[in-house]
């Protein structure tokens, strides 16, 4: 029975089933290396505090002693429950969803031809799972301490989480282009945002700005059915996402980690803003000097990937030089509205220690960047179409082919990454069970003062040292209900 034309697979959806192939490898990798994932340091905490109180005393006991993220008290006070089931498996679990979000949250701009006309659902679900691979695998592979953001439970939760539930907020926001606003909806879109800004206080800065830069651009390029439909979703997302800080900053528990740290708060207004441009742009500098390569091959893709995928043109276009000036200002604020998230992520940090990010915090504006480089020339493949490129058949195969095969070799290279680091997980984890099973055997037979090994320092994680009031010996000790842990 033949095959009608529309069930058969395009040379282009062929090309980026083959794309999305390749990239599940390096993704394997990364939810194989989450099964020698563990609980380090501050873990141990707060598995004792959910273990000795209910959810909401552990929630006022952190908020009012230490902790100001209230979205994070509930999460690792939960995942703390899991023990260490959970933690070989939450990663895994988490990238599913990133990826899920992401292809969902582009899905409908991807769907749309020239004068609104949906395009074929397979053609586009496969572009958006390959942009999804590609923009979170990049993340995720360039992530300065990919352990400490993806892996480890505790900062995972601050700063890889909003960026899976930011993502989600997007593509909601999305599709709120094609309905009407409704105040149930804006209700509920607000409060997803409040509960997002209470994961870490470096991803609800950069959320507030997001949110304050989407007002402003309706505002001024949004079509007055636009601006109903949009303008009071931004305006909860702002609303919710300001008195998330306002709780964060009203915390009692912010005395007690300034005093931990000898938190120096850098209040001069201009002062904040020059450190805080400073910090943003050498973070930028920094990732594009160590994977300049990685950025070029992403604005490659980008390019194809517009070419390929624009539609045809639908009616007379526009002059010339309106559609490049056109492009041009959309990429400049684009770009400029990057580099403003980058700099409200970098802000925190230099209100409160005068320092840059953490580099387990860097993902936060790493993400930001890679899908802007995407974005960008993705929209600047579009336009190139739209104003009459159109490459030879042969040359554009050949050019797919070269695309596809680049998508494999950086497949391989995030692969031998992850190859290469997975010795020092499974030895880090081998020890962390053999230690666990010492302690728990201690604590069977009734045994209160124990003498355990302290494990190397796992990518900037500390582990028990020889003074058992030592906090991580402490919050061990309490966990295995044990009076004291001296580390050896």
């Amino acid at each position: 029975m033949p095959t009608s034309s529309r069930s058969k697979l395009s040379l282009f959806e062929i090309g980026l089933a083959a794309i999305i192939v390749s990239l599940s490898v390096p993704t394997g990798w990364l939810m194989y290396l989450g099964t020698f994932n563990r609980l380090y340091a501050d873990d141990f905490c707060a598995v004792w505090v959910i273990r000795s109180m209910n959810l909401w005393e552990a929630i006022v006991f952190w908020y009012t002693t230490w902790t100001v993220r209230y979205t994070s008290v509930v999460l690792i006070s939960l995942q703390g429950l899991g023990w260490v089931g959970l933690a070989k498996s939450i990663a895994a679990i988490y990238l599913i969803l990133w990826l899920a979000a992401f292809a969902w949250a582009v899905l409908p701009a991807l769907q749309l031809r020239a004068g609104g006309q949906p395009k074929p659902a397979r053609q586009d679900w496969l572009l958006a799972l390959a942009a999804a691979l590609t923009v979170v695998l990049a993340t995720l592979y360039m992530a300065p301490s990919l352990v400490q953001s993806f892996y480890w439970q505790s900062a995972r939760t601050a700063y890889t989480y909003p960026l899976v539930i930011g993502t989600f907020l997007a593509g909601w926001f999305i599709r709120q282009a094609g309905r009407p606003a409704n105040w149930q909806g804006v209700l509920l879109f607000g409060l997803l945002a409040w509960v997002n800004s209470g994961l870490s206080e470096v991803y609800t800065a950069a959320q507030i700005v997001l949110f304050g830069l989407l007002i402003g651009a309706l505002w001024v390029f949004g079509s007055k059915d636009l601006q109903k439909r949009l303008i009071p979703f931004a305006l909860a997302g702002l609303a919710a996402s300001v008195l998330g800080l306002v709780v964060i900053l009203a915390a009692p528990g912010n005395q007690a980690r300034i005093t931990a740290s000898s938190a120096s708060f850098t209040t001069n207004p201009v002062q904040l803003v020059l450190l805080s441009l400073k910090y943003a742009f050498k973070l930028g500098l920094s990732f594009g000097a160590i994977y300049r390569w990685v950025f070029l091959f992403l604005a490659a893709a980008g390019l194809a990937g517009g070419l390929v995928s624009a539609p045809p043109i639908s009616a007379a276009p526009h002059p010339f030089t309106k559609q490049v000036l056109r492009l041009a200002l959309t990429c400049g604020l684009i770009g400029l509205a990057c580099f403003g998230l980058v700099v409200a992520a970098s802000a925190p940090p230099v209100y409160a220690l005068a320092s840059d990010l953490d580099p387990r915090a860097q993902i936060v504006p790493l993400y930001v960047i890679v899908f802007t480089v995407l974005l960008c020339t993705f929209l600047i493949g579009r336009q190139l179409k739209t104003l009459g490129l159109a490459l030879p058949p042969r040359l554009a195969l050949a050019a797919g082919v070269i695309l596809v095969l680049g998508m494999l070799a950086w497949s391989g290279w995030m692969s031998a990454k992850a190859l290469q680091v997975l010795p020092e997980y499974q030895v880090q984890a081998q020890g962390w069970d053999q230690r666990d099973a010492q302690l728990s055997a201690a604590q069977s037979a009734g045994l209160q003062d124990v003498e355990a090994p302290g494990l190397p320092s796992w990518q900037g994680l500390q582990d028990l040292r020889e003074e058992p009031d030592f906090w991580v010996n402490d919050c061990m000790a309490k966990t295995y209900g044990l009076q004291t842990i001296r580390g050896k």
